[in-house]
């Protein structure tokens, strides 16, 4: 039975919920004909709790939680038999001192925290945690009161530490090894430091904190389920189970037997090594210099980079420091959209290999070439996405909230992806392509709205879009994913908006610029690396007093500053104009255009220049002002009345007297109307009595 008063009231407030089947306890999305099971990353299978709770039957018994950011669930199996706590249990329970209930067996523990980690997927038993891509079955029967979700950072990575990732793994090594090789292999892990050894093997991708992707090639879902314990000297897997010490780490990762690693690492490190094989006193081969390719489920594919990459460095003439440059140039391009670094990191050190250079010479001096060569060099023109506005590259579009600027981007996506008219006026045919929006501030049903008001005869089959999708890091290899399946025709990637789509602060002191330039960057690299355009939607602070438009931005110029272009929408609330100004390294100068809303459909209309069109919106609206007035006016009541700067009024007055748009007699402005003809003639009497 579910106690429906016991789950927490923040949970029963998220639309996140699924049934779960009485005998297989599979979920199943709350609405349809419930005959696919629910996915746990896909938030259009979900519902809300109360709905879930009336669609309980003897079928469904059960409702589970979709676990997501900010949650995290500990899941801890039968550590409570018979109502008794085991040690392990009973200090997690009081050290994260959060949601608590029992399992349905009523042997198992769920604890529910917040974090700012959303990457977490341990499932090994008898302790399981999971930030993401899981349903848990919930109970509401709470354990020892404890009904409310604490946030537990901090108390969450000590328990990881001290119940995950510092269980040391039983060394796998044969079990008739000689006494003599038994010896060696002390001396090596007595030798090595673990740290030294993910070095010499370049890395492996491991972060700051000595977490990565484990390189036994399982499919780990973005997930840094690896790491080392330079202190103990051993590596764990948390998603395989996989661990060891150094001889190990240079089996997997290198494809060797248990003695050719120990002469691996005694080349390696300059350690005299005699080895014997087990029942043979024969030495054991030393390896060769050929880099060796890794033990994964994806052999083919690292082979097949491989010869990719050959096919690349024999296009050019690596004989010469120039033609080895060149070389070094395009196989670093093709490399840097291979999104594992694991894989990435050896066909670094595989590009090294083949052009005969070392780390330093590839890193660097390679890399250091002569203006005169740049001079030589033909440089593509720029890419456009729309011509003359929108380059290759990042892009920041900001204005006030409500101001239009989704509608004027979703416009954009539109014209891209159908290959139609983008402000209306510009043909997109030789610039259409694949656009990817992420309306992370709209709803489903908001957007198709708009969408049919923008697209009468159909929506475009190039345009792709979702509402939720993952923050921060996540968010970017969600992104390089669409881009890899749509490499030949991508064009342009949405994120409206900023604040939607960067990862949550940590709580830990950060530098603002430091924080803002290090969002941008991962996104503007990818758009350089990929050849496509990212514009971000974006915020104005309020209204200060600044000489200039793009310092009213939010944020620090570590926004400004790594974004290629920026961009401002302004316009009055309530008013059809707006202007859009934009600057940027690929412009030769900044632009401003005029826009109109067209009412009919929703796009936004490009009028023209923006000085321009306020002349001639200007001009208009004095002829219009002299039109209805029933004598002629002067300068200040002209300005008075549109609620126009004087000094400009009385310029586009005079401007506009001496290409005879309209008249002007002693101080006053009129045009030829019938209004006005005989106060004309009154002023022009006026004049004449006073001159006599």
């Amino acid at each position: 039975m579910i106690n429906v008063e016991g789950i927490a009231d923040e949970l029963k407030k998220l639309k996140q919920w699924v049934l779960t089947e009485k005998n297989t306890k599979e979920p199943y999305p709350v609405a349809g004909n419930r005959v696919k099971r629910a996915s746990c990353n896909d938030s259009n299978d979900w519902n809300n709790f109360d709905i879930a709770v009336k669609c309980l039957n003897d079928r469904f018994v059960g409702i589970a939680f979709a676990i997501k950011e900010p949650y995290a669930v500990i899941d801890l199996d039968d550590q409570c038999l018979n109502g008794n706590l085991s040690e392990m249990a009973r200090d997690i329970i009081d050290r994260l001192d959060s949601y608590t209930e029992t399992s349905m067996s009523g042997n198992g523990i769920h604890i529910i925290v917040k974090t700012d980690n959303n990457d977490i997927h341990i499932p090994q038993k008898p302790i399981e945690i999971y930030s993401r891509s899981k349903f848990m079955t919930m109970t509401g029967d709470i354990f020892e009161g404890k009904n409310t979700i604490q946030e537990r950072q901090a108390e969450l990575e000590a328990i990881i530490k001290d119940y995950v990732l510092t269980k040391k793994p039983n060394p796998k090594q044969p079990s008739n090894i000689s006494h003599e090789d038994q010896e060696i292999t002390d001396k090596l892990k007595n030798s090595i430091s673990i740290r030294e050894v993910v070095d010499r093997l370049g890395g492996l991708g491991l972060d700051d904190t000595l977490h990565g992707e484990c390189p036994t090639g399982h499919e780990s879902k973005g997930g840094k389920c690896f790491s080392i314990n330079a202190k103990e000297n051993y590596f764990y897997c948390f998603h395989c189970g996989e661990g060891g010490d150094i001889i190990r780490l240079v089996e997997i990762v290198l494809n060797k037997t248990f003695p050719e690693a120990i002469s691996w690492l005694g080349e390696q490190f300059n350690i005299p090594i005699q080895t014997h094989k087990a029942n043979s006193e024969k030495p054991v081969d030393k390896p060769s210099n050929k880099v060796s390719e890794p033990k994964s489920n994806k052999q083919s594919e690292y082979n097949q980079h491989c010869d990719n990459i050959k096919n690349i460095i024999g296009k050019h003439d690596t004989n010469i420091d120039s033609g080895k440059r060149s070389a070094l140039f395009e196989a670093e391009a093709y490399v840097k959209v291979i999104t594992n670094p694991n894989l990435s990191g050896r066909l670094w050190k595989f590009i090294n290999q083949e052009l005969g250079i070392s780390d330093a010479e590839s890193k660097v001096e390679l890399k250091i070439q002569s203006v005169k060569e740049l001079e030589k060099m033909e440089l593509p023109e720029v890419n456009w996405i729309i011509p003359g506005y929108i380059p290759e590259g990042l892009t920041l579009l900001c204005g006030k909230p409500k101001m239009g600027k989704s509608w004027l981007i979703l416009s954009l996506a539109v014209a891209i992806a159908s290959g139609g008219r983008a402000f209306g006026t510009i043909p997109m045919e030789e610039y259409q392509g694949a656009v990817l929006y992420l309306a992370l501030e709209d709803n489903v049903r908001r957007l198709r709205r708009r969408l049919g008001k923008l697209c009468p005869d159909g929506f475009p089959e190039s345009l792709y879009y979702t509402t939720d999708f993952d923050r921060g890091s996540q968010g970017i290899d969600g992104i390089k994913a669409w881009l890899d399946k749509h490499k030949e025709d991508a064009k342009l990637i949405i994120i409206d908006t900023l604040a939607s789509f960067r990862a949550r602060t940590s709580g830990k002191s950060v530098n603002e610029y430091d924080r803002d330039s290090g969002d941008l960057e991962p996104l503007q690299r990818l758009a350089g690396d990929y050849g496509v355009g990212v514009v971000i939607i974006h915020h104005l602070r309020k209204a200060t007093s600044v000489d200039d438009d793009f310092d009213t931005i939010s944020g620090t110029l570590g926004l400004t500053g790594k974004a290629d272009t920026n961009m401002i929408l302004k316009r009055a609330r309530r008013e059809a104009d707006a202007i859009l100004k934009g600057t940027g390294r690929d412009f030769d100068e900044d632009f401003e255009i005029a826009l109109k809303v067209d009412q009919q459909s929703g796009s936004w209309v490009l009028l023209g220049n923006a000085e321009d069109y306020q002349r001639s919106k200007s001009r208009q609206e004095i002829v219009d002002e002299l039109k209805t007035a029933k004598e002629p006016l002067t300068s200040k009541q002209i300005s008075d009345n549109l609620g126009k700067n004087y000094n400009t009024t009385r310029v586009i007055l005079s401007k506009m007297v001496a290409d005879g748009s309209i008249k002007q007699t002693g101080t006053k402005y009129y045009i030829n109307s019938i209004n006005n003809v005989n106060s004309i003639n009154n002023v022009n009497s006026i004049n004449s009595n006073k001159k006599t």
